[in-house]
């Protein structure tokens, strides 16, 4: 995710409605809190699923760390695979 938020965040497909669709199905959640979420993390640059900032964005989807790293790990393979 790294060389994406290079762009800056507006650029990066993982903020996009159909990234959001996805994670939002995946966890559960609402569209809309799983593209703030998704934006808060690729505001972070680069991600480390065990930082407190990153399990504060997954608890604001009322979600473990775990399943949050798991479903943007499928949403890359996805976005990989177009």
């Amino acid at each position: 995710m790294d060389k994406k938020a290079l762009n800056g965040p507006q650029d990066s497909p993982f903020t996009t409605d159909a990234a959001a669709a996805s994670v939002a199905a995946a966890l559960g959640v609402d569209q809309a809190k799983a593209k703030a979420a998704l934006a808060a993390v690729v505001a972070m640059g680069r991600v480390d699923p065990t930082s407190k900032a990153f399990g504060d964005i997954a608890a604001s989807l009322g979600v473990s760390s775990d399943r949050l790293d798991a479903a943007l790990s499928d949403l890359k393979r996805s976005l990989s695979k177009g």
